[in-house]
This record gives structure tokens, C-alpha cells and sequence, in this order.
């Protein structure tokens, strides 16, 4: 399936590397007193085409397995100045704690709360499960 995981024997391997590196640079974070926890925090990963593509495939769904409330990625070439380079081979990381409010339910910070009347203080995610559930 991944034919190229950059000197890891597998997949799973492969990912907890990066989670690693991901959870070394919030730490950082929290010890810089920018963020208490990591849901508070927004990350940018810049690497190459080929980690990039791996994680692609996750979608929004890096966020959860980052535990962050954002988790964008950028090809190596666009990283801005500011950015630290982890303990994973050529993967760079930005981060900031989020400006949105946080979902009174899952705790992420999201931009579309209080944008339901019936349910101003929860996310969307969220409010699609209620919806089910009722």
C-alpha cells in the first residue's frame, strides 16, 4: 500500500515517529507557556511530497490523531522561517495556540461554534451526533 515510508518498516512505525515529533513540539509549547493543553493548539507540518502524501490520506482527521484543534500541511519549500525542525527526518513544525472557542462537548477549538441556535456552544462534529442520537 505505501510503497515508500522513508526508512520505516511500516506504517504504523512511520506514524508514531511523526506523532512523536508532533507531541515533542507541543510540549515545547505547553513549556512555553503558549498553551495549556494540546487541543489549544493549531500545528503547520511543511515536509516533502512524500510524508506529505501519507498524511494526506488521514484528512481532517489528522487533528484527532495530533489531538490538536488544527493540523494543516505544506510542502517543505513553503516553511516560513519560524519553523523548528522536529526529531523526524525533514519534517518542520509550526504552531499556535487557537484564537476559536472551544466545544463545550469534545473540547476542540472550532471556528462554527455559536453558529447553531439550538446548540451555540458545541461544534458541528458534535451537533451531528446529537442529531443522530435524538
Amino acid at each position: 500500500m505505501y510503497k515508500n515510508l522513508i526508512g520505516f518498516e511500516n506504517y504504523d512505525e512511520f506514524l508514531l515517529n511523526i506523532k512523536d515529533a508532533v507531541n515533542n513540539f507541543i510540549q515545547s509549547m505547553r513549556d512555553e507557556k503558549i498553551i495549556g493543553s494540546s487541543l489549544e493548539s493549531e500545528i503547520d507540518l511543511y515536509s516533502g511530497v512524500e510524508v506529505i502524501k501519507i498524511l494526506h490520506r488521514m484528512g481532517d482527521d489528522r487533528r484527532f490523531f495530533f489531538m490538536t484543534s488544527r493540523a494543516d500541511l505544506h510542502n517543505d519549500y513553503t516553511r516560513p522561517a519560524e519553523a523548528k525542525e522536529s526529531i523526524f527526518p525533514g519534517l518542520w513544525i509550526t504552531g499556535q495556540k487557537s484564537i476559536h472557542p472551544k466545544c463545550a462537548r469534545c473540547w476542540n477549538h472550532c471556528p462554527e461554534i455559536g453558529l447553531d441556535k439550538k446548540y451555540p456552544e458545541i461544534c458541528y462534529r458534535c451537533i451531528d451526533v446529537i442529531y443522530w442520537e435524538e
